[in-house]
């Protein structure tokens, strides 16, 4: 699965990490050793300021996947594509109905907000929607219109 190794171990985020063909193990005392593969895996390699994975990779429902790490979440559905979440997001996005709710997945990574934005502070945009948290942590979540079904048909 991970093939041969590609670097020897090193420190990596309170712990030690080890690179692969097929991906990265981290390994801290405290979650022990994890592996780190396949599109989740591609994600981690260029986001490595989410520190140590947490958890292994796990199932959502409607297929799709998510890994927990030190400092937050990866989520991929093979429609988005993997995508990172704080800790703050994912809370929201899960007390949302996370992917079974209104939302859907992640369709990017979070970004600051911009002006005109509900909220100052951290935006994640999802299939029907964003979620907004603040600066001073309110949680804004926004539906996006439902898609209009045309002019009425004159009978």
């Amino acid at each position: 699965m991970l093939g041969y190794p590609t670097t020897n171990e090193y420190a990596f985020s309170g712990g030690a990490a080890q690179n692969f063909q097929g991906g990265t193990v981290t390994w801290t005392a405290q979650a022990g050793a994890r592996i780190v593969a396949g599109a989740i895996g591609a994600k981690f390699s260029s986001a490595r300021t989410l520190g140590n994975a947490t958890t292994a990779e796990l199932a959502t429902g409607l297929g799709g996947r998510y890994q927990g790490f030190r400092n937050g979440f990866i989520i991929w559905h093979r429609t988005t594509g993997a995508h990172i979440s704080t800790a703050a997001l994912r809370a929201a996005w899960i007390t949302a109905g996370a992917e079974t709710g209104a939302l859907g997945f992640p369709t990017g990574d979070p970004r600051p907000a911009t002006a005109g934005s509900t909220a100052t502070g951290t935006v994640q945009d999802y299939q029907h929607g964003r979620i907004a948290i603040a600066a001073d942590g309110t949680v804004t979540v926004t539906l996006d219109p439902p898609p209009s079904a045309g002019p009425p048909s004159s009978s």
